[in-house]
C-alpha cells in the first residue's frame, strides 16, 4: 500500500510540476507547464513564436533578452493559436523583455485568439507597419497586461478610413471578461491606445478594469482614441472600470 501511494504521490507531483526549458531560437511551443526561458536575443524573417494549446500553463520568459521579428516579411513576435474549447490556450504567460518588429505589413507583436487567463508584462516593445497592432488577442477571457512600455510607429492603408483602427492593447472583439489592463506606457503613432470591446455579453462577476496607464498617441485621424470601450450592439453594463489613467494625445480624442 505504501508503495501505491508513494507512486501516486510522485505521479501528481509530475503532473503539476513546471519543467523549465533554456531556448535560444524562435520555434512552436506546444509543451505544457513548461518555463520556456530565452537564453540570448533570437530574429526571425517573420513570426518567431507560435504558441499552440499545448502550451497550457506554460510560460515563455524573455529573461531580459529581446525578439527580434518581421524582420524581411509579415510576421508576429508571439502568435498564439488557440482553438474552441476545450482547445484554448490556457494559463499562459509572456513576459520580461523586449519584442520589436521589423517594418513590414500587419507586423503586430503579440496576436492570437482563444485564451484564456492569459498574461502578458513587464515588456517593452516596439512595432511599426502598415495595419500593425501591439498587442492584440480575440475571444479571451481572464486577460492581464501591466508594465508594458509600448511604442508604435503604425499606418493605415488609408489614413482617412475610421473602419481598421490601428490597436496598441486591445481585447479585440468576443472577449469573455475579467480583464485588468494597468501600468502601461502606449506612445507614438497609432489610431487607439488600449482597447476592450463586447463587454456588453461578459458576465458581470467578471468586470474590466483600466487604470494607471498613460497613453500619448499622432493618431492619423480625428476618431482615435486614447482609451476605447465598446459593447456589442448596447452599452456596457458589467462594472467595466477606467481610472487613474493619464491621457496626453499629441493628435486625437480622449476616451471613448
Amino acid at each position: 500500500m505504501k508503495k501505491i501511494l508513494l507512486a501516486l504521490f510522485i505521479l501528481v507531483f509530475l503532473f503539476n510540476s513546471v519543467f523549465a526549458l533554456d531556448i535560444d531560437s524562435c520555434r512552436t511551443l506546444n509543451q505544457s507547464n513548461t518555463n520556456y526561458v530565452l537564453t540570448k536575443d533570437v530574429s526571425s524573417a517573420g513570426t518567431c513564436f507560435t504558441v499552440d494549446y499545448g502550451a497550457s500553463g506554460s510560460t515563455l520568459d524573455l529573461a531580459g533578452h529581446t525578439i527580434n521579428y518581421a524582420q524581411s516579411e509579415t510576421g508576429r513576435g508571439v502568435s498564439i493559436k488557440g482553438g474552441s474549447a476545450p482547445y484554448n490556450v490556457n494559463g499562459f504567460t509572456i513576459k520580461n523583455g523586449q519584442i520589436k518588429g521589423g517594418y513590414q505589413d500587419y507586423a503586430h507583436g503579440i496576436r492570437g485568439s482563444n485564451a484564456v487567463n492569459l498574461q502578458i508584462y513587464d515588456l517593452n516593445m516596439f512595432v511599426q507597419g502598415l495595419e500593425t497592432h501591439g498587442i492584440f488577442v480575440e475571444v479571451v477571457t481572464g486577460y492581464t497586461v501591466h508594465d508594458v512600455n509600448l511604442t508604435m510607429n503604425s499606418v493605415k492603408t488609408n489614413p482617412c478610413w475610421h473602419v481598421d483602427q490601428v490597436h496598441g492593447i486591445s481585447g479585440g472583439t468576443g472577449v469573455g471578461g475579467k480583464i485588468a489592463i494597468y501600468n502601461n506606457r502606449v506612445t507614438g503613432k497609432g489610431m487607439v491606445g488600449i482597447n476592450i470591446s463586447d463587454c456588453a455579453s461578459w458576465n458581470p462577476n467578471q468586470p474590466a478594469e483600466i487604470y494607471n496607464n498613460y497613453v500619448s498617441l499622432w493618431s492619423p485621424v480625428r476618431d482615435g482614441y486614447a482609451i476605447s470601450v465598446q459593447g456589442k450592439g448596447n452599452p456596457c453594463s458589467d462594472g467595466t472600470k477606467i481610472y487613474n489613467n493619464t491621457i496626453d494625445q499629441v493628435n486625437g480624442r480622449g476616451a471613448l
